[in-house]
């Protein structure tokens, strides 16, 4: 099968299953036994034997979509969603069980830390090896050879052998490499995340300008700002098949959507807690609700609800607390700290049994995105109960022009002005 002039990758079913196997300890006499470790001779000795099982699992199922040339996508998921396993068809590492995938031109992975390197050759050998792998001409690879050297900024190391690099070093050069060796398609897995803010900027900003090229690229991340920012298209993959596939935009609501029904209980045992008394507050939530049809003319509302218990005859009962929200980015980056007080400032006054509290902000100054927030109970000196990433909330791009089209680099927080002062002077006065 051919593939149309501006298409370069059709997917067409792919499937694929992986046999899990499973091992079962039982006594001699037919009564199973708590899993676990045993050598050999304690086998033996104890008279115990091992059952087989396997189980079939499929980490794709029936991914069917085409990617027109030029096309920088994106593809989302929680772990265990699919993703790496996909990548590794695209780049022939892995085939499927069932179906194929065709793509136009040559391939660049970068998938991992160390992808398609050798250990034992320098950062030069390297370089060229992965040229020639490409199918690209010695005399081609010298003359983009500076470019990928000054990107990657290992010039002093660039004739040491690369298993002497740090992860950080390593995944700059993999990346320059599959960058700069002109791929007609270029596929991009959270390994990005190995560095730095700077060289992630850096490495954004190139794979922005291979998508103005023509070039292909399909990016894998948790970083739903660097996918909302850099991707034209956004697939979202559930449980090994295609949930959504549409804008960025939109794909990235998809996936917080399915991650607030996979935490949709209001337990909070298992989330990062301290405190002297970390068993006070019961339930967080939180929520934010966008203008009316994108209106300028209205205000987006935010409301963080806490609810809690005192038992009765409880010390805590009666005393002045206080209550402090943070507002974090994704990134864990705290962005501001609101502390909830009574009117006379002196803190809250929380009475024996149930109590809940709701705030409500509005207009929060945020630029679209994904928020988290942390909540503590306080008194005076002490961190009574406190929870990080307890509640989260989403900020979505407006259908107006409003703000749509803000580069990431503006950071989170969205200043206003209630005014300015204009003195202008017309030509007879210049």
């Amino acid at each position: 099968m051919t593939l149309p002039e501006d298409i370069a990758i059709r997917v067409l079913d792919i499937s694929k299953n992986y046999q899990i196997k499973h091992i079962e300890q039982i006594e001699a006499h037919g009564k199973q036994r708590a899993r676990h470790r045993l050598s050999w001779l304690g086998r033996q000795r104890e008279g115990i034997r091992q059952a087989v099982s396997h189980e079939t699992f499929w980490a794709l199922r029936n991914i069917c979509f085409d990617v027109p040339s030029g096309q920088v996508l994106g593809i989302i998921g929680r772990n265990g969603a699919g993703k790496s396993t996909f990548l590794k068809i695209l780049s022939q590492i892995i085939e499927p069980t069932q179906g194929s995938a065709l793509i136009r031109g040559k391939v660049g992975s970068l998938l991992e830390v160390g992808t398609g390197f050798h250990p034992e050759l320098t950062g030069r050998e390297n370089i060229y090896l992965n040229g020639t792998l490409l199918g690209m001409r010695r005399r081609q690879i010298s003359s983009v050879f500076d470019e990928i050297m000054a990107f990657a900024e290992v010039e002093r190391f660039i004739d040491t052998p690369v298993k002497r690099y740090s992860s950080g070093m390593y995944v700059r050069l993999a990346f320059a490499v599959a960058a700069y060796l002109q791929p007609d398609v270029l596929i991009i897995d959270e390994v990005l995340s190995v560095g730095d803010a700077v060289f992630q900027e850096k490495c954004l900003g190139r794979m922005q300008s291979l998508g103005d090229a023509g070039r292909t690229v399909i990016f894998v991340s948790h970083n739903m700002e660097a996918v909302a920012a850099l991707c034209d298209r956004a697939i979202v993959l559930h449980q090994g098949m295609v949930y959504f596939d549409g804008s960025p935009q939109e794909a990235t609501d998809a996936y917080y959507s399915l991650c607030r029904q996979d935490n949709s209980s209001t337990q909070l045992e298992y989330r990062e807690r301290g405190g002297s008394r970390p068993e006070i507050i019961q339930a967080v939530s939180s929520a934010y609700r966008p203008p009316e049809n994108g209106s300028r003319d209205e205000h987006g509302i935010l409301t963080i609800t806490i609810t809690g218990r005192i038992e009765p005859n409880d010390p805590l009962s009666n005393r002045r607390l206080h209550l402090a929200i943070g507002i974090n980015q994704e990134n864990g980056h705290r962005l501001g700290t609101y502390v909830a007080n009574d009117d006379d400032d002196e803190g809250l006054r929380l009475h024996q049994g149930s109590f809940s509290y709701a705030f409500r902000v509005d207009d929060p100054p945020l630029h679209p995105g994904t928020y988290f927030v942390d909540i503590s109970l306080l008194c005076r000196e002490e961190t009574v109960d406190s929870l990080q990433r307890c509640a989260d909330f989403r900020i979505p791009h407006p259908t107006s022009n409003h703000y749509k089209n803000r580069d990431a680099a503006w950071g989170s927080v969205r200043f206003t002005c209630t005014g300015y002062n204009s003195t202008m002077s017309g030509p007879e006065d210049a």
